[in-house]
């Protein structure tokens, strides 16, 4: 299993593209849900981050931690993830097919 970690703090503007540039990845879109997990990791945001993460249903795992900076969230994601492997992406970026 793969576990996409996404740190996130007051992104929601940029969430639902970089979501979507996970979810359109061949190995994504090839294999079942069962083989990878995305967690994204609310560092505190004060925006709809949380609704937006939501409206992607299940195939999202949110956790929302107070404010502690982007290596608490990765660390936090680490702790949480299942995967064998594990692929970070930055909530401002996109993954590129």
């Amino acid at each position: 299993m793969i576990s996409v970690i996404i740190p996130t703090y007051n992104r929601a503007s940029f969430l639902d593209e970089v979501i979507q540039s996970v979810l359109n990845q061949d190995y994504f879109v090839r294999n079942s849900s069962s083989s990878f997990e995305f967690l994204v990791i609310d560092d505190g945001s004060t925006d709809n981050t949380k609704e937006i993460v939501k409206s992607f249903g299940n195939k999202m795992k949110y956790h929302f931690q107070e404010n502690k900076g982007v290596s608490a969230a990765r660390n936090l994601g680490l702790d949480l993830a299942q995967g064998d492997y594990i692929a970070f992406l930055d909530s401002d970026d996109l993954w590129k097919k």
